[in-house]
């Protein structure tokens, strides 16, 4: 390892040391404990159909040195769920068993709901509204039941998505308490392409998230009056070990970085400031990998990348999330003011351990054939305006199930235009049910990981974007909502209808 990289692996190690444990709970070694790759859940296949179950329960894992965690996850593992790999084409059925605590939500609950409700949101799946097993659209399932959503046979380009419970003012708690997991979508003809695709090997599903833990090692959950703004946390989990080491080879080696966390943006790059390669974002590959030093990715979000190790036996480098600034005149939420580890500060997430040197094929130059983005299509234009006069709403407005906001004819093509008026935080926007392209942002060009398919899109302060929807695929009643989750469970989200 060149002595430049060593320095800045170092400085990236100690300034994690430096602001982790400031909760009060004791911090472990960094860079000691080997990434946990989370396993793929077989479906049972009966009549054409691929059946996925999962059982949602509580459990418990040991993050915190000298303490036990309680937990919720899925089909019996410690903290979060299973990878699901759904194949396009090949029609798929999505059960959820619920072996929840009777648990209360954490910001109370609405008239008929119980405590340790849940349901699963399908992130990123262009479904009808029924396949998502979300009841009465925000409610959830009663501890001891089971439902099942209706089948579907995917037709989008292959994808990194992920699932989560969408319980209406429980879904942050839920989420940090550990209920999410990827979800991959492969479609067979990506294989002529031959990306890196050997799943735990050179193909890595990494879920990040941050935590905030108590010193007896339980999550310290909404116990400030910042954290109605969004839970922020001073411990980066990945796949729900905290800074974990990965042996890889020295090859090219493609990372699945998905944003699991409540509200934190991660900036995600690498220590010795390489360039990488980012081949995809929410909804699909780019047309063409753009090769980059950092890519921007908010809570909810998902990025595709390719690095090379080819040249690197024998080094050591990290992936980390750089510094960036929420705000132009704010070092970030004013509201964060007592936490740690704030918005934008930078530190390190991961450690790769390089090995032996492994051939691998170069990417190819032309990945995916996207359709052109022409607004002229659109015959609607519809805007929505985030936190104008009034905190978590949109359109001066906060979510009323009863309520539907926005009436969508089936195929039409629309422009949705988002501004965010709060003036010290981005809010990253997210539509249930459908992968939009975004057209424009008012504060200057598009980043690559804004140009290829999308579900959740980061709106900075003062900002307004643009994106091009065509809903060609839908069918029923969805969401749009932010995606910092306790927003969303204040009442930060909308329905809309789409109907012939």
């Amino acid at each position: 390892m060149n002595s430049k990289a060593s320095l800045l692996g170092a400085l990236a190690a100690a300034l994690l040391l430096g602001c982790g444990g400031g909760d009060g709970a004791s911090t472990p070694a960094h860079f000691t404990q080997a990434l946990v790759i989370p396993p793929v859940l077989a479906p049972a296949s009966s009549g054409g159909v691929d059946h996925y179950e999962l059982t949602a329960a509580a459990s418990s894992k040991a993050f915190v040195p000298g303490t036990t965690t309680p937990t919720y996850a899925y089909n019996g593992l410690a903290y979060l769920g299973p990878t699901i790999r759904l194949t396009r084409g090949q029609a798929a059925q999505v059960t959820i068993h619920n072996q929840l605590p009777p648990d209360p939500p954490a910001m109370g609950s609405m008239p008929g709901m119980m405590a340790g409700e849940t349901s699963v949101h399908l992130h990123g799946l262009e479904v009808s509204d029924t396949a998502d097993i979300t009841p009465m659209v925000g409610m959830g399932l009663a501890p001891g039941s089971s439902a099942s959503g209706s089948v579907f046979t995917p037709d989008q380009p292959s994808a990194t998505l992920w699932y989560h419970p969408h319980p209406h003012m429980d879904t942050g708690r839920q989420v940090y308490m550990g209920l999410a997991g990827m979800m991959i979508l492969d479609d067979p003809a990506d294989a002529a392409l031959n990306l890196p695709s050997t799943y735990g090997v050179n193909d890595l599903p990494l879920v990040v998230q941050d935590r905030r833990f108590k010193a007896d090692g339980r999550f310290d959950y909404l116990t400030r009056p910042e954290d109605m703004e969004g839970q922020m946390g001073d411990h980066i989990l990945v796949n729900g070990v905290e800074s974990p080491f990965e042996a890889v080879s020295a090859t090219r080696v493609r990372l699945r970085l998905l944003n699991g966390s409540n509200r934190r943006s991660y900036l995600f790059a690498f220590s010795d400031r390489r360039t990488f390669q980012q081949i995809a974002t929410d909804g699909g590959l780019l047309p063409s990998p753009a090769p980059v030093t950092e890519v921007m990715v908010p809570a909810g979000s998902r990025s595709e990348i390719v690095v090379d190790f080819s040249g690197d036996p024998g080094k050591t480098v990290y992936l980390v999330s750089r510094k960036f600034t929420e705000a132009p005149g704010f070092g970030g939420d004013g509201d964060e003011a007592g936490a740690i580890l704030r918005e934008g500060d930078p530190f390190p997430i991961m450690q790769f351990r390089i090995g032996a040197f492994v051939a691998s094929s170069p990417l190819p130059a032309h990945l995916a054939t996207l359709p052109a983005l022409d607004p002229q299509n659109a015959t609607v234009t519809r805007q929505f305006d985030l936190e104008r006069g009034a905190d978590d709403t949109i359109n001066g407005k906060l979510f009323d199930m009863n309520r539907v906001d926005e009436a969508v004819t089936a195929g039409a093509c629309e422009i949705w235009s988002v501004t965010n008026y709060a003036p010290d935080i981005s809010h990253p926007w997210h539509v249930h049910g459908i992968q939009f392209r975004v057209l424009d942002r008012s504060s200057g060009p598009l980043a690559p990981n804004d140009q290829g398919w999308k579900d959740t899109v980061r709106i900075n302060p003062g900002e307004t974007v643009r994106m091009l929807m065509h809903f060609d695929k839908q069918h029923g009643l969805y969401m749009f909502h932010c995606h910092i989750l306790e927003h969303s469970d204040m009442g930060m989200m909308g329905l809309y209808r789409v109907s012939p």
